[in-house]
């Protein structure tokens, strides 16, 4: 564990490695890879949510019209992560 913290970015993610690390499995089987995957997608996820939430803030700043070329862009970026989002959840889904 000590060295997943290490190599941890931030204070946050290494909080959540350390939850991680005491939080009991919610599954029968420990050696099960299915719960592992599932867990791995779902923080994925939540890490694009968060992606998807700032890239929709900057979009609304971004005026369609006058800027239409940036606009654009970023709704594209906007498409590609929510496509990945759906992705892993119904990866997460599937491991389950």
């Amino acid at each position: 564990m000590s060295k997943v913290q290490e190599a941890a970015e931030t204070d946050s993610v290494r909080e959540l490695v350390t939850e991680l690390a005491v939080e009991a499995m919610q599954t029968r089987d420990e050696d099960d890879p299915r719960y592992a995957a599932a867990l791995v997608a779902r923080l994925e996820e939540m890490a694009l949510t968060r992606q998807i939430q700032e890239l929709k803030s900057r979009l609304q700043r971004v005026n369609p019209v006058e800027q239409a070329t940036d606009y654009n862009r970023l709704f594209g970026e906007l498409i590609v992560l929510e496509q990945r989002k759906q992705g892993l959840r119904e990866r997460g889904l599937g491991a389950i």
